[in-house]
């Protein structure tokens, strides 16, 4: 299971350390239910990027940002972002799989699999 190892940090169940906005990290320690769901959410799109023959660190890195929408006026969300290493679009792209293709299985993923209320809460990009 994921845990927080600070404001700066999340550990993954598989030792993996994952940098953490300090501002994002003080929105989630003040949400609960939105940080269980990131933390589910961070593990579930390891083992689905797996899954797929991608490992991070080697193919991709997970994000977990702040992203603002400057056009609404207060308007933000948590972002969770896979950026792929040119080893990762190397390795999907010979699996048939582009980036948008890998974030409709993320998406779709994250909608069997977090609560209504975190995924009103929660971004998902690719990079």
């Amino acid at each position: 299971m994921s845990a927080p190892v600070g404001v700066g940090r999340i550990k993954l169940s598989d030792g993996a350390t994952l940098k953490l906005d300090p501002e994002v990290g003080s929105i989630l320690l003040s949400r609960p239910a939105t940080l269980q769901g990131i933390l589910m959410l961070l593990e579930e799109t390891r083992e689905f990027m797996l899954k797929l023959g991608l490992r991070l660190g080697d193919h991709y890195q997970l994000e977990v940002l702040r992203w603002v929408d400057h056009e609404v006026e207060g308007w933000s969300r948590v972002e969770v972002k896979v950026a792929l290493l040119e080893a990762g679009a190397s390795e999907a792209s010979k699996r048939g799989l582009d980036e948008l293709a890998l974030l409709e299985g993320l998406v779709s993923m994250a909608a069997q699999t977090l609560p209504q209320e975190v995924r009103q809460e929660v971004l998902i990009t690719v990079e």
